[in-house]
């Protein structure tokens, strides 16, 4: 799942989330199944479940909790 922030203000503006940044580059950018993304500033966490045509089966917390589990 690719995860990108969004910020509006007369232009909007992505930029992609890598959620590997321990490697060199993004190409590993997407967040994987199975995988829990967490933004400190934010206080906020999302967990990948599944993923498929139809689209993602997510769990999102905020407040300093983890995500449910799947």
């Amino acid at each position: 799942m690719i995860v990108r922030i969004v910020t509006a203000g007369g232009t909007v503006k992505n930029r992609l989330v890598d959620a590997t940044p321990a490697t060199p580059t993004t190409d590993d950018a997407p967040l994987e199944v199975g995988r829990t993304l967490v933004d400190e500033v934010a206080d906020a966490a999302v967990r990948v479940c599944s993923v498929g045509t139809q689209g993602a089966d997510l769990r999102i917390a905020v407040g300093g909790t983890a995500p449910p589990a799947c």
